[in-house]
């Protein structure tokens, strides 16, 4: 009973024919720098009643939280859309967590 090599799988795809520069011309459409990120997405607060402990790890599967690829095609919205969909699913997990 050895453990496998690879944990995955690999297929082709709609991308598969697509060379780099080509894949990044047509679905890549939206750049943000990392300063555009942080001000859309700011640190949340910390200080004295913010602590909250935190696990060593976390298998994001077993929570709940990862669905499978989705083909945005070259709509530059894909931030956007990460971003509600990461809020939606932090804010079902922090429903979830007893902070008491």
């Amino acid at each position: 009973d050895a453990l496998p090599i690879c944990t995955y799988s690999l297929g082709l795809n709609a991308f598969a024919d697509l060379t780099h520069h080509e894949f990044r011309a047509s679905k890549l459409g939206l750049s943000l720098s990392a300063n555009d990120l942080i001000r859309m997405n700011p640190a949340p607060e910390t200080g004295p009643g913010h602590d909250v402990g935190v696990p060593a790890s976390v298998d994001w599967r077993k929570q709940g939280a990862v669905t499978h690829v989705k083909d945005q095609g070259n709509c530059g919205m894909f931030v956007f859309y990460s971003r509600k969909m990461n809020y939606r699913k932090i804010s079902s997990l922090l429903q979830k967590l007893s902070l008491a």
